[in-house]
């Protein structure tokens, strides 16, 4: 249990980094609800 409590926690943070990462090249894209439209 512990494992797999640690497995997401890493998934959910290098999903996080890898949407901050990106998050310049849609900068200038339209924006939705306050969100960009990728």
């Amino acid at each position: 249990k512990s494992v797999v409590s640690v497995f997401l926690k890493l998934s959910s943070l290098s999903l996080y980094f890898r949407l901050r990462m990106a998050w310049p090249f849609f900068y200038d894209q339209p924006l939705a609800d306050g969100h960009p439209v990728i």
